[in-house]
């Protein structure tokens, strides 16, 4: 109980303060992608002719760009995502059902695709991940700038030219690369449909000292061979990594 003295006149007035608590609405969560909604790809060390790809380059922005038409069908390719805190990698928006993302997806050895790849250009790799991101407005709201596909990029451009072998080489599976945990992972894993892991060889165990085996490789006979193992099929795996049970 609070007392508070009227200077209007010689009253004690006595009043009890009130407190009005506003109870803030649930946010609403993000509905998933619709129908029309196009994918999103990460792309690890994004190729350009001059070796690295600065997305505020108009030059580097149209040697990126034809060389994803040299991968897949340039027409359903529709946005390039960058954000200079990430240079490295971009982000790019592909109609969503496109049927072939099977020759983008995956590890680009430059040494493969380049015609005359130069000696630092033939250890280099560009590394391709459905993105974690599932909408455009997601992707721009995390701070990546949109740089619409520009028509003219592709008017000297023909998938047969002088930098990058036509037709394109396949690609080759690959595991996410390692990614800053103090910001949020754009790299989904290969969907094992899309790209099988390579078989996996196994090193043959050593003889026990004292066995028939371990005398007759100290006697100079042949080695136990080493044991290839088949990868287990992979299940069935959806458009976005994620593993579809099937009966």
């Amino acid at each position: 109980m609070l007392t508070v003295n009227l200077c209007t006149s010689n009253r004690i007035c006595t009043y009890q303060p009130f407190f009005i608590t506003t109870i803030m609405p649930k946010r609403i969560p993000t509905p998933p992608p619709g129908d029309d909604e196009p994918r999103y790809l990460t792309i690890v060390h994004p190729y350009a002719i001059s070796g690295t790809c600065n997305m505020e380059l108009p030059k580097d922005r149209q040697d990126f760009a034809c060389w994803v038409a040299s991968c897949i069908d340039k027409d359903a390719f529709f946005a390039i995502f960058h954000k200079p805190s990430s240079r490295g990698m971009v982000i790019i928006e592909i109609k969503r059902d496109y049927p072939h993302f099977d020759h983008i997806l995956g590890e680009h050895r430059w040494s493969e695709f380049l015609q005359k790849p130069t000696k630092e250009e033939k250890d280099r790799v560009t590394q391709v991940f459905h993105c974690t991101y599932s909408t455009g407005r997601i992707v721009q709201k995390n701070g990546w700038k949109r740089i619409d596909v520009d028509e003219a990029w592709f008017k000297a451009w023909s998938p047969q030219n002088r930098h990058i072998k036509f037709p394109y080489p396949q690609t080759h599976f690959c595991d996410v690369p390692v990614e800053d945990h103090t910001s949020h992972p754009l790299c989904r894993p290969l969907p094992g449909a899309v790209k099988t892991p390579p078989v996996e060889v196994i090193a043959a165990p050593q003889p026990v000292v004292g066995s028939p085996a371990w005398i007759q490789s100290k006697d100079g006979g042949p080695s136990p061979a080493p044991v290839t193992t088949q990868s287990k099929k992979p299940n069935a795996l959806g458009a976005w990594g994620l593993e579809v049970r099937t009966r």
